[in-house]
């Protein structure tokens, strides 16, 4: 059965073919994902899965793709926060709880203990604004390294929905589209990232 996300995928898809310059953009992404040009962990923030990400089927490298796009352009801003832990397996929700609830101020997380059908796997807080980073789509080229510019923006107190461990790169732009925002808690991470898409409000410089 398809998702509701996996069907946004498939339009995303089709409007990516569509495009002059879409197919080799998806190429290129896929490519650099295999050579490990792209970094695993932000691979990972965007979607990860059981299989290598160069697998994933066409529909969710456009996703990727579609989430990196906004990244990259500055369409969507970006912050880690410290978790101190790894999370454990989906089935672990006590233990993953008890990791979450280490985090540092102001951040505070709830995660759904039942996870019946839910929209994520819980939520992320902070209470007191904090620094986001902008992509400036700028590059920066000293002593044979190529450097991406960013700004600094702020990111006023909000709730996000998070998702721990696996899920997919169409979750991660459905949640994008639909909440304006995602917290990333990825296997083998002990960093939370959060993306927020700046189409919504507050966010300010």
């Amino acid at each position: 059965m398809t998702t509701v996300h996996e069907e946004l995928a498939h339009a995303v898809l089709a409007e990516t073919l569509a495009s002059p310059d879409g197919p080799g953009a998806l190429q290129q992404a896929r490519d650099r994902i295999r050579a490990r040009h792209t970094d695993p962990r932000y691979v990972s923030w965007i979607g990860q899965s059981q299989n290598d990400p160069h697998y994933w089927p066409p529909h969710q490298m456009a996703a990727y793709l579609r989430v990196h796009e906004m990244l990259a352009t500055g369409e969507a801003v970006m912050f880690l926060v410290k978790a101190g832990a790894e999370p454990g397996p989906d089935a672990d929700r006590d233990g993953n709880a008890a990791k979450l609830a280490q985090l540092p101020r102001p951040y505070t997380a709830a995660l759904d203990m039942e996870q019946h059908g839910a929209d994520s796997d819980g939520s992320l807080t902070w209470s007191a604004a904090v620094t986001a980073w902008r992509s400036t789509g700028l590059l920066l080229h000293a002593s044979h390294t190529v450097t991406p510019v960013d700004i600094a923006t702020r990111a006023e107190p909000r709730t996000v929905p998070l998702e721990v461990g696996s899920s997919l790169p169409s979750r991660t732009l459905m949640h994008l589209l639909v909440e304006r925002s995602v917290a990333r808690w990825a296997y083998g991470d002990k960093r939370v990232c959060v993306i927020l898409n700046t189409a919504t409000g507050g966010i300010g410089l």
